[in-house]
C-alpha cells in the first residue's frame, strides 16, 4: 500500500502560526474597511452584517477581520446562497457541521455566523495556524490530517490564498 500523499511547503502553509495574527480588539468599533473592486451590493451587505460579524468574532477571539475574509470568499455576504456541495449561509455551513454546532437554521445570520466563528475557532485551537484552520474549513480537517498539512487539492490552495489575502488587506 502506498503510503499517504504529503503536503508540499507553499508559501501559504508557511505562513506564521496563529499566535502571530491579531487578536480582536475594539469589539463593536468602526465599520468595515473598504476594498478595491468589492461589488456595490457585496459591500452593502458587508456592511449590513457588519455588527453581527464582529460580535461572533469577537465572541470568538478570531483573529481581527479573520471571519469578515472568511464570509466574503464563502458567500460573498449573500446569506441565502447555497453551494454545490450544499453549504449554506454566510459562512456557509455544511448540513451536518450547523447539525454539530447547533445551528438549527443555517440561514439565520446570527446563528450562522456564531456557528462559523465557533467552528474556525476551533479548528485554529487544533492547528494553531491560520493557513491550516482555513484549509480545514474548506476542505474538512480530515484532508488536512490526511495530507500533514494544506491538501494540495485543486480548490483549497487557492481558497486559503484568496482569504489571506483579504485578510491581509485589513491589516
Amino acid at each position: 500500500m502506498a503510503p499517504a500523499p504529503r503536503a508540499q511547503p507553499s508559501p501559504v502553509a508557511v505562513a506564521a502560526d496563529v499566535s502571530s495574527a491579531p487578536v480582536s480588539t475594539g469589539c463593536g468599533n468602526g465599520g468595515p474597511t473598504t476594498h478595491r473592486g468589492l461589488a456595490a451590493a457585496t459591500a452593502a451587505s458587508r456592511t449590513m452584517y457588519w455588527p453581527l460579524l464582529r460580535n461572533a468574532e469577537c465572541r470568538h477571539g478570531l483573529p481581527a477581520g479573520l471571519l469578515d475574509a472568511l464570509v466574503f470568499q464563502e458567500s460573498r455576504y449573500r446569506p441565502l446562497v447555497v453551494s454545490r456541495a450544499g453549504a449554506g449561509g454566510l459562512a456557509q455551513l455544511m448540513p451536518r457541521t450547523a447539525g454539530d454546532l447547533g445551528v438549527i437554521n443555517r440561514f439565520d445570520a446570527v446563528a450562522n455566523l456564531d456557528g462559523g466563528a465557533r467552528y474556525l475557532r476551533s479548528m485554529l485551537d487544533r492547528y494553531r495556524s491560520v493557513p491550516l484552520a482555513l484549509a480545514a474549513y474548506n476542505a474538512g480537517r480530515g484532508a488536512v490530517d490526511r495530507w500533514g498539512g494544506l491538501p494540495l487539492n485543486r480548490e483549497t490552495p487557492d481558497y486559503v490564498r484568496k482569504v489571506l489575502t483579504f485578510f491581509n488587506e485589513d491589516a
